[in-house]
């Protein structure tokens, strides 16, 4: 059961986001301009609600990823407020209202124990050296002496 923090401005969030109010996760509503302050480390994520004011979930993401935010971030939006998210938006995961009870609980789970990249533009953590062989796990690929190799699965 994750700690959820819902911010949002529209009264009952939660009930409106159907798949969240199915779910057994403890879920806190805050008002979507909630200062830093009160989305402390007791919450295992973050949860924004963009379906009725896009401008401004988005410019609260933004901020609470500059002013340095380290639980993962995820934004609720209607279908339409697809088309405008972008990666200038710096959320870690968005999803529909009308997400099933199955897909917010995966998006959540994922969201929660993936292995944080601190520097996901430097390569350099995803290659692995040992010795003549080298591991790029950014491309599953593995080169020994520089060629690349297939692995041997028959002894598994």
């Amino acid at each position: 059961m994750y700690r959820i923090a819902l911010l949002s401005d529209a009264p009952r969030a939660q009930e409106l986001i159907p798949a969240l109010s199915l779910l057994s996760h403890r879920v806190i509503e805050l008002p979507l301009d909630s200062p830093l302050s009160t989305i402390g480390t007791e919450h295992d994520i973050v949860i924004l609600d963009a379906r009725q004011n896009l401008l401004k979930a988005r410019n609260t993401a933004q901020l609470l990823k500059t002013a340095g935010i380290t639980i993962p971030l995820m934004i609720v939006l209607t279908e339409g407020g697809m088309a405008a998210v972008s990666a200038s938006w710096q959320v870690d995961d968005i999803v529909l209202d009308q997400a099933s009870p199955s897909e917010m609980d995966a998006r959540l789970r994922l969201l929660v124990t993936a292995p944080e990249l601190k520097d996901t533009d430097d390569r350099s953590q995803q290659i692995i050296r040992i010795g003549n062989l080298v591991i790029d796990a950014q491309t599953y690929s593995a080169h020994l002496n520089g060629s690349g190799t297939q692995p041997d699965l028959q002894g598994i």
